[in-house]
């Protein structure tokens, strides 16, 4: 896969891991071309890891997995080159700047 794509989440949004675990299970079984490449967190932030060849249409499903929850809201969403240290940013559309603590 050329891409990884960043979900980022408050960290205080989840009182346990259960519920990344639970995220990461939907999209596994929703992306075609996609795979999760597992979560990190820690410094206020949770990040679930997607290798992807197309991020923009991989964020396309994972949109429409999240966006009726209460996570969307505070979603911020950005890719990089795997081999890369320049994100670009997708979500939330003003969103400027991104990185991984």
């Amino acid at each position: 896969m050329k891409y990884q794509l960043v979900l980022q989440f408050p960290e205080e949004l989840f009182s346990d891991l259960d519920w990344i675990a639970d995220i990461e299970d939907r999209l596994d079984e929703s992306l075609n071309d996609a795979e999760v490449d597992g979560h990190d967190f820690g410094s206020g932030e949770i990040n679930i890891l997607i290798h992807t060849n197309n991020p923009v249409r991989t964020f396309d499903v994972v949109r429409t997995i999240l966006k009726d929850s209460d996570l969307f809201e505070h979603l911020k969403v950005a890719y990089r080159d795997i081999s890369g240290e320049q994100y670009t940013c997708l979500w939330p559309q003003d969103l400027q700047y991104f990185s991984i603590k």
